[in-house]
This record gives C-alpha cells, structure tokens and sequence, in this order.
C-alpha cells in the first residue's frame, strides 16, 4: 500500500483485493467441479443404460428361444405326438419370434452407439452381432426345416441350436456389460482423482487468501490501532476539563483528518466557554417547568414556569426536598411514584389545586457519573379540555349516527311495508312476484342497518351473524312456497364496512332466492349452503345446492332484473363470480364470490 493513501481508500482497496481473489478462486473452482461432476453423472447415466440395453437384450435373447421352443412342442401337438391343453399356433410364436429379434436389435444398436467410442469394447460387440446373426440364420433355417423334418428339427434345435445360444450368446452378452461397466467405473475413478487434486489445489490458494487477509487486517488494524487510542486518551483528558490538551496524529488519512478538526474544536471551545448566566437565561426561556435535583432530591436549580406553576417563589423551592410541595397523584387522588419516561399525572399547587400535566425525570450524568436528576412537567390543561370537548362531541355523532341507521332501518320497513300492501292489490302473478323481490331486497338493507344500529362499532357490521340472520329471513319468506328446501350456514367470523356490506348482502340475496326458484325445478328435495370466510384480505362466499345445475354461459346471457342487479353489484364490490358445476355430470351450482375488503374502516 502507498503511503499517501487515505484510511478508507486502504480498507477498500484491501477488500477489493481479497474478494477478487476470492471470487476468483471461487469461480475456477465452481466451473471446473461443475465440469467433473457433469462428467461423473454423465458415466453413470451410461453405465446404468449400458445395463439397462444388456438386460433387455438378454431378456429379448431368451424370450426369442422359448418361442422357438413353443414353435417345436405345438408342431409336437400338430403331429399327435403329444396331448396337452389348447395352445397358440406356431405362426404366433413365429411371430412373437420375430418380434423379440427386432427388440433385440434395437437394444444391441443403442449399446453399440453408447460404446462407439471405447476401442477397447469393439472387438466384443462385433463378435457379438456375428454370433447373433449366426443364430439368427440357424433359426430361419431350423423354422424351414420344422416343417419338412420334424425329427431332424428337433434334434437340431437340441443338439445346435440351443447350446449354441447358451453358451456362445448369453457370455458375450455378460461379457460385453462387465468390460463396459469396468471401462465406465476406470474412467469414474480417473475423475475422482482430478476432483481430489482440484480440491487439494483449491484448498491451498484459500488457505493463501486467507493467509493474504489476515496480512491486510493486521496492516489496517496498525494503521488505526494507535492513532485511535491517542484520540480516546485525548477525548478523556478534555472531558475533564483540560482545554490544553491536544492530538499528535500526523497521518494524512481519515484519523489525521480527524485529529486536527478536534485540535481545531479544542482550540474554539478554549476560546469560548459557557457561562452560568447563560444557562440561566435558556432555562428561563422555556415555557415547560423545570426542576434539577441532587441525587437526595433536594432542589438545586428552578426556572421561572415551575415557580409559577407550583404557585412559590424560586427561594422557596430552591434548598428544599422536591416531595416537600411537588407531588404526582393519579386521576383518583392516590400519590403515585416517579418514572422516568414522560406520563400524565395531576400537580397538586401550594392552593390544593390539580393542575394535569407530563412529567418526566431523568438522571444528570456528569464525567459518567449520577449528580442527581432533572424534572420536566408541561402543564396540559387545554389539552384536557379539548380533549374533553372532542370525547363529547365524538359521543353525541355517535348517538346521531345510530339514530340515523335506526331511522333509515325504519323507513326501509315502511317501504317494505308499502310494497307487500301493493302485492295484495294486485292479480297478476308476475306484478306480485317481482314486488316481493322488492321487498326482500329492501329487507336485506333495512338488516344492515339494523345490525349496525345494535353494533358498537357504527362503521362496519359483523357480517357473519348479519348472514345467518338474512338467511333465517329468506326462510321465513320462501318457507310456504318451498318447504323441501334445506337451507344452511357455515361462516367464519369476518366484518365488512356498510359499502361493502349493503352490496354483499344484495348480491346474495338474489343468488339464494335464484337458487330457490330455479334450481329445483325437477326434483322434490334440495338443500342450499352458504359458506364464507376471509383469506389474506379477500372475501369469499360460495352458495352451493345440489339442484339441475346451471352453467356460467347460460346464467349470465339472462336479461332478467336479478341478472342485471347482479352485475351492478359484482361491479360495486370491484369482485368475480364464479358459476361451477358441483360434480362432472352437471348436477349442482356454486356460485363462487370473490372481492377484496376495504381495509380502511
């Protein structure tokens, strides 16, 4: 490192240094471990095809000789020689014969690519297929002469053919598969040997980047050691009060820098000291009650606005212990304890008189020791009688705001009311029943209200109860009409605001009472169910039944009222709907609701 450089250039350079070295080493290492491995997992994956090609080609091999074997004992049976069971005729094993050769074949030219490039192997592959295809022509020719000669047939196949198969194919097949995986496990352990070396490698150059940073951290921790501690016995000796005292760093880095601004600093405050009159001035100057103690809690120091406060003269408080006229009650009389941290108690003054305030104490340390305490107490008198004034205003919008919701749930019940009026004054079925959708939707609002006017809480409702109220509601009203209809509830707590509450309830309301109308229609017994819950801020509420079923084209193609109040309401709730089938053959509906709840009630 040069002698010019600055403390911090020394610390980055030194760190930009190791972590080259580091990154680098790490990097050759990673590239080069990556490249063995790749390698080690590509000779296994080989090794285990090689296997895996020999097996089905002894498979194949053998399969091909029990079917050769089958083709002479049906011949056997063709011939009368033999009585035995039904059994497949002689093309089909024929043909099965061929079929296990092809397979066959079709191993042997995937193992023979695997091993193209392994000399060592080749002389063995090559004596292999010509053995193959040795039996391969004893076969054909065996078939011919089965048919011609039986006897001759199957002497030949006894005396030829099958020993031929054993004991010239199947060893060169095991023979192939062990030189493979011995040639494969050679090539696996000349590449453990580079991983081992690699490792040995890499571990000597981190041990020299090691070595290297230790190297760097000692060099930094000389460079900063000394000239720190002569900064640490020079802040002690100033903190004592000797302004004499000065920093001998002669460095031109960071630590030289600082040693000659806190020479400079010494010289300032030598030059400038603070006198007692000025303390006094600024405790003057402010507007909160202060009370220095010793550490026996006798007052040392007061300003003006305690002694105001406390209704004394500065003489009189000065000299005298704190608890002799300055005491913290709380709200029912009972003198409490000080605490350090700010709290709200009541000052009781030299006339009786409780006066709120926040008080705070905390130690005055001086050369790192306790001299005593100092006390702050902020009169908040206004504060209380705002804060009274904004309770009681908050109360009585409280009570107007219930009485609203009480009025409007009234309202709605007279509208309601006026409506049902209207269905009696009326003969047409679809007047009538279109005005008890009315009246129900208006129910479902007059509910809201109603819960909210019960709730102590006027800006959101408990929707959970809110729903199995509305769906004992909806009971009531369809009971007559359909008395075979189950209806059911299974919700988990959760609450909405009214925005949301008002359109949520609509939208169910019309999808419960769709349910009712339409989905049981050809059967005699349904049941419907409500479920609901809140999941990371969302909502969902599915009503299912297990009616005729409904698909999400059909259901939104309506251009009845319910279809079109449904889309409005899915739109205020900025939500999804969702028409699912219940099962694969179509039967049920779940309507599937989905909205994000507003967080900011």
């Amino acid at each position: 490192m040069c002698v010019g450089l600055t403390l911090g250039k020394k610390i980055v350079l030194s760190f930009v240094l190791l972590s080259v070295i580091l990154g680098g080493l790490g990097i050759v290492w990673e590239f080069y471990y990556a490249e063995i491995t790749n390698k080690q997992l590509q000779e296994s994956r080989e090794a285990s095809q090689i296997v895996e090609f020999s097996n089905e080609m002894e498979v194949s091999l053998y399969q091909s000789l029990l079917y050769l074997n089958s083709v002479r004992e049906v011949d056997k049976v063709e011939r009368g020689e033999q009585t035995i069971q039904l059994m497949p005729s002689k093309m089909h094993f024929r043909t099965a014969f061929d079929n296990e050769l092809l397979s066959f074949e079709k191993s042997f030219s995937a193992l023979n690519q695997l091993l193209t490039n392994k000399a060592s192997l080749q002389a063995n592959v090559s004596d292999l297929e010509n053995r193959y295809f040795l039996y391969k022509s004893l076969s054909s020719e065996w078939l011919s002469l089965i048919e011609d000669d039986p006897n001759e047939a199957n002497i030949t196949f006894l005396s030829s053919i099958e020993p031929y198969f054993r004991n010239n194919i199947m060893p060169k097949v095991a023979e192939i598969r062990t030189g493979a995986l011995e040639v494969r496990d050679n090539e696996i352990e000349e590449l453990n040997d580079e991983l081992r070396t690699a490792r040995i490698t890499n571990i000597i150059a981190s041990t020299l980047a090691l070595l290297l940073g230790l190297l760097l951290a000692f060099y930094i921790y000389k460079s900063v050691r000394t000239p720190l501690r002569q900064l640490v016995h020079s802040a002690n000796q100033i903190g004592e009060g000797n302004l004499k005292e000065r920093v001998h760093i002669d460095s031109a880095d960071e630590i030289g820098f600082l040693a000659n601004a806190f020479n400079t600093m010494v010289e300032n405050l030598e030059k400038k000291t603070i006198s007692t009159d000025y303390l006094d001035n600024v405790l003057e100057s402010i507007r909160e009650a202060i009370l220095v103690t010793d550490n026996n809690d006798i007052v040392t120091r007061v300003n003006g606005s305690a002694a105001r406060l406390l209704g004394y003269s500065n003489d009189e408080i000065i000299g005298k212990p704190l608890q002799g006229f300055f005491y913290l009650v709380n709200s029912d009389g009972i003198e409490s304890e000080r605490k350090e941290e700010v709290s709200e108690y009541q000052l009781i003054t030299r006339n009786k008189e409780y006066i709120p305030v926040l008080f705070s104490q905390a130690d005055l340390i001086e050369n790192g020791k306790k001299k005593g305490s100092v006390n702050v107490a902020t009169d908040i008198s206004n504060l209380k009688e705002a804060e009274m004034e904004l309770k009681k205003a908050l109360d009585e919008k409280g009570m107007m705001l219930a009485e609203i919701h009480h009025r409007v749930k009234n309202n709605l019940a007279v509208i309601s009311g006026l409506l049902q009026l209207q269905g009696y004054h009326t003969k047409s079925e679809e007047i009538t029943d279109a005005l008890k959708d009315s009246q129900f939707r208006i129910q479902s609002m007059a509910l809201v209200h109603e819960k909210l006017y019960e709730s102590e809480n006027l800006a959101y409702i408990n929707y959970d109860r809110y729903i199995k109220d509305l769906l004992q509601a909806i009971i009531s009203m369809h009971e007559s009409a359909y008395k075979s209809v189950k209806l059911s509830c299974d919700m988990e707590a959760f609450s909405l605001s009214i925005g949301q509450a008002i359109p949520a309830s609509l939208l169910l309301n019309e999808l419960i009472v769709n349910s009712f109308k339409h989905a049981f229609t050809e059967q005699k017994k349904g049941e419907i169910v409500v479920n609901g819950r809140e999941v990371n801020s969302k909502v969902i509420i599915e009503i299912s039944d297990n009616g005729k079923g409904v698909t999400q084209e059909d259901f939104f193609q309506s251009k009845s009222l319910g279809s079109t109040l449904i889309d409005t309401l899915i739109g205020q709730l900025d939500g999804n709907l969702e028409v699912l089938p219940n099962d694969k053959a179509g039967k049920g509906t779940t309507f599937r609701l989905e909205f994000k709840k507003d967080l900011t009630m």
